[in-house]
């Protein structure tokens, strides 16, 4: 007697398939970087926070659409297209949201750091531990609704680096979670352009 075929497994192991080239991870790991960079310059200082937020948001906007441009015109011309059923794109649009409260969040919180607005003696373990776990469940969840192992890594890094930054006083979790993740995610892109060469029916139409 056959097994019914649970359709929504399949969707979403091929919808995983697409954080095989490792292009999530990069992009991530540059924000951090560019995170890192906006609160410290090079006498370590946090002096250019006013002066640098619109060229990190514009940074953000530019990094923000790596994985974008990099699936349309690299993992494509790989592994074909997959277009998410309606369900999958409800839940695109979800991810998306919590995303955006997720970076909202942490500039607030960074933006109450470098102005000197939060200051919290004896409740200042609660509140790090407390802004680092509102940081990592959302992140943790995506990587769960998405079949996306590493996300949950992302997730303990981002939580960690928020927690200890306020504790601290210093942006160099960022530096360290962000060049993890970056080197990370460099060499999942070098092993995916290795195991999957372009076809060759599209070698030669670009030859011709």
């Amino acid at each position: 007697m056959s097994q019914p075929i649970d359709l929504n497994a399949i969707e979403r192991k091929v919808f995983s398939a697409q954080f095989r080239d490792g292009l999530q991870d990069i992009q991530l790991g540059l924000l951090l970087l560019g995170a890192w960079f906006l609160l410290v310059d090079f006498t370590g200082e946090s002096n250019l926070f006013r002066e640098a937020m619109p060229i990190y948001l514009l940074y953000c906007v530019v990094i923000g659409s790596i994985p974008w441009l990099g699936r349309r015109w690299i993992t494509a011309r790989r592994m074909g297209t997959m277009k998410p059923g309606t369900e999958r794109k409800l839940k695109i649009k979800k991810s998306a949201v919590i995303l955006g409260l997720i970076v909202a969040i942490q500039a607030f919180l960074v933006l109450l750091q470098v102005m000197g607005i939060m200051r919290l003696d004896g409740g200042r373990m609660l509140f790090a531990l407390g802004a680092g776990t509102i940081v990592f469940l959302p992140i943790a969840l995506i990587a769960h609704r998405n079949s996306f192992l590493r996300g949950y890594f992302h997730a303990a890094a981002v939580g960690i680096s928020v927690t200890l930054i306020i504790l601290f006083d210093t942006g160099a979790p960022l530096l360290y979670s962000g060049a993890v993740i970056t080197l990370m995610g460099l060499i999942i892109f070098i092993r995916f352009m290795i195991q999957h060469p372009l076809p060759d029916n599209h070698l030669n139409t670009e030859e011709g």
